[in-house]
Parts: C-alpha cells; sequence; structure tokens
C-alpha cells in the first residue's frame, strides 16, 4: 500500500507518519509511506504518473491546496482514495463531493486514523487483516490467515495458500518479500523459506513439522533463535487468543 502525505508544518506530517505506524500490527497491512511538505511536490510527481493508493492532505498548503491536488490526483488515478487533514472544518462539503474518506480535524488522534484505514478497507473491499507484497509492476493482497508458506523459486516467490493445489507465482525477490512480510507472523525456516506460524505443527530434532503433513530441515545455526521466535509466538496466542489474523 502506497501513501503520500501532504502536510506543510512538520511537526504535524511527522505525527501522521506516527500514527500510521501505530496501527499497521492491529489492522495488519504494509505502508509505503512518502511525505511531502508542499502541495507543489505532490502535485508535480501525480502529474508524472505516480501512483499512489492512498493521499492524506492538508487543506491548507501554500502555493497549491489540498483539494486541488486531489482533484487533478483522481483525473490522473480514478482508484486512488483521498482524506483530508485540517485545522478547520469549513471545507468538509466540498472534501465530500469529492468522495473523501475522512475529513480528520486537528490534532488527529489515532482512533480517527484507524478509522480512516477501516474505511479504506471497506471502500476497497480489501481485508483489513491482510499482507501485500509490492512489485515493481504491481501489488499482490492476500488474507493474512491463508498463507502457509512463502518459497523462493527460479522465476521469483511461491506463495502456498490454503485451499490452493499450486502456489501463487510472484515475479519478485526472495529479499523483497523478507523486507514486507509481518515478522509477528512470519518465520524464516532457512534460507528461501518463510512460514506463517499458525502452519507450524511443531519443532522437533532440528526439523520443523508443518500442518499438511510436510517437514523441513530448520537451518543449524539458526536453530536457537528460530525455537524462541516460535515459543514467543505461541505465548503471544496463549495470552491474547488467536483472533489476530
Amino acid at each position: 500500500m502506497r501513501i503520500g502525505i501532504c502536510e506543510d508544518i512538520d511537526e504535524d506530517r511527522k505525527a501522521l507518519g506516527l500514527l500510521i505506524e501505530s496501527i499497521k500490527d492491529k489492522l495488519s497491512f504494509q505502508a509505503d509511506v512518502v511525505y511531502y511538505s508542499q502541495g507543489s511536490q505532490l502535485l508535480e510527481a501525480v502529474r508524472r504518473g505516480e501512483k499512489f493508493d492512498l493521499l492524506l492532505l492538508d487543506i491548507y498548503l501554500e502555493e497549491v491546496g489540498g483539494l486541488e491536488i486531489a482533484r487533478t490526483a483522481r483525473t490522473s488515478n480514478p482508484e486512488v482514495q483521498v482524506a483530508f487533514v485540517t485545522a478547520s472544518e469549513e471545507y468538509a462539503v466540498e472534501a465530500f463531493e469529492l468522495y473523501a474518506l475522512h475529513y480528520l480535524v486537528k490534532p488527529v488522534t489515532r482512533e480517527g486514523i484507524e478509522t480512516l484505514f477501516m474505511r479504506y478497507f471497506e471502500r476497497c473491499r480489501l481485508p483489513a487483516h491482510s499482507i501485500e507484497i509490492r512489485t515493481e509492476r504491481r501489488s499482490y493482497r492476500f488474507p493474512l490467515h491463508s498463507i502457509q508458506k512463502i518459497q523462493s523459486s527460479n522465476k521469483g516467490v511461491e506463495v502456498y495458500l490454503q485451499g490452493r493445489e499450486k502456489p501463487q507465482r510472484i515475479p519478485t525477490s526472495f529479499m523483497n518479500v523478507e523486507k514486507q512480510v509481518d515478522t509477528a507472523y512470519f518465520l524464516k525456516i532457512s534460507r528461501g523459506l518463510l512460514v506463517h506460524m499458525d502452519f507450524i505443527d511443531r519443532m522437533e530434532q532440528g526439523c520443523c513439522h508443518f500442518r499438511d503433513g510436510t517437514s523441513t530441515l530448520i537451518s543449524r545455526k539458526e536453530r536457537g533463535e528460530i525455537r524462541r521466535k516460535y515459543n514467543d509466538y505461541l505465548f503471544r496466542n496463549l495470552e491474547g487468543g488467536k483472533g489476530a489474523c
């Protein structure tokens, strides 16, 4: 998910980024956030063809305001979602005429940002608890609970999903995927293999056994650390229940 934030007040711009970071684990999404301090910078990026899934725009910007940016962005990319951040409710009607997701009045709260993203997921019909894998050409999104493992292959990576005989092939490097997955749920068992920890049946004698009856050797060098991370995951689920995904 690619997000553009345009806010000319440094403190407010940083605060928005921190608020988004604070809800990513709860809603299980990944985000690439790009920051702009001037409306003209973002407008130029949009006109160059840069794509965003969501724009958070301050309405009161020097040179080019948030409403103008939203209109231009929607013209070039009708699917982009827009939310406005401002100190006044003065432009609320105009904002919702642009089919804005939300109109956040400063100071923006964590609850407000969470509501914004829930509206985004609902409007786009995307599950809140999902994983997104971004490549140079497109993004792939999967329900978090449906992924069993992600494995390196000759032509990229293969994503193994519950209920599907054949994996989803994605033309990207394993390293790229490894940077994007949530380590709260996925564990690197060996070189080129990431496993959702719910898919693990047990670990014993240097071997990891999966719920489909298959197994793989655990990297000898990393066995202790892998065991520790898996035990931590089990304890977290025991304490908080398994409703996370």
